[in-house]
């Protein structure tokens, strides 16, 4: 994956957090609310907008989403912000280095020979079949 993509991913558990919030709020579903409809063309009311929802702040299924979703909003911007701040405290405190050394071999030495046999055919076959 790439950097940007993986930067996009960051931002994707804050908008499920925000839906889930939203999900969960429904007062339809959860409080069984029913608004009538009067005549065929009247809007159809919910009781479940966004000014409701933050006017109406209830402690109830849906306020650990929005926890969830208030932190993340904070912490993925300022992130490397805090980082920089507890490095400043306490040096190396926060200091992640990966040293993945298993003396692993590469993917075609660890095959079995069937195995390399059969992919080194299979090669030469598309190359054959698909390559000019």
């Amino acid at each position: 994956m790439t950097v940007n993509a993986l930067r996009l991913l960051m931002w994707a558990p804050v908008v499920c957090m925000f839906i889930s919030y939203w999900a969960l709020g429904n007062n339809q579903i959860y409080e069984n609310l029913v608004f009538k409809i009067a005549n065929v063309k009247d809007l159809v009311r919910s009781g479940h907008t966004v000014v409701s929802e933050f006017q109406n702040l209830a402690f109830d299924q849906s306020l650990p989403c929005l926890l969830v979703f208030l932190a993340l909003l904070f912490f993925i911007p300022f992130g490397s912000l805090f980082v920089t701040i507890v490095n400043l405290l306490k040096p190396g405190f926060m200091d992640i280095t990966l040293n993945i050394d298993e003396n692993l071999s590469n993917y075609f030495e660890a095959l079995e020979d069937q195995d390399k046999h059969w992919m080194l055919s299979e090669e030469n076959n598309l190359r054959k079949t698909y390559v000019r």
